[in-house]
């Protein structure tokens, strides 16, 4: 996971925080599953790593910051 190239107008070094985003966002969604009998489609889990980058961007250093909704177009994108 962590080898994963980057799409071509996102920092590489970004791209780990994005992929750890996705992966959070998965982990949560199968917690919601086992224990409160919730489901969500691939779709809403994308939707909301995009919108937690999006929330988060301010963590980033500023060089960094347009590489977020860069990620983040890119991840709506894939929806």
């Amino acid at each position: 996971v962590w080898d994963l190239a980057a799409p071509p107008e996102i920092n590489q070094h970004s791209w780990t925080s994005y992929i750890c985003s996705i992966l959070w966002h998965i982990w949560k969604a199968w917690n919601d599953i086992v224990f409160n009998a919730i489901t969500c489609s691939a779709t809403e889990i994308i939707s909301r790593a995009a919108s937690y980058l999006a929330t988060w961007r301010h963590r980033f250093k500023p060089k960094d910051r347009e590489d977020v909704l860069h990620a983040w177009a890119f991840l709506l994108n894939c929806i």
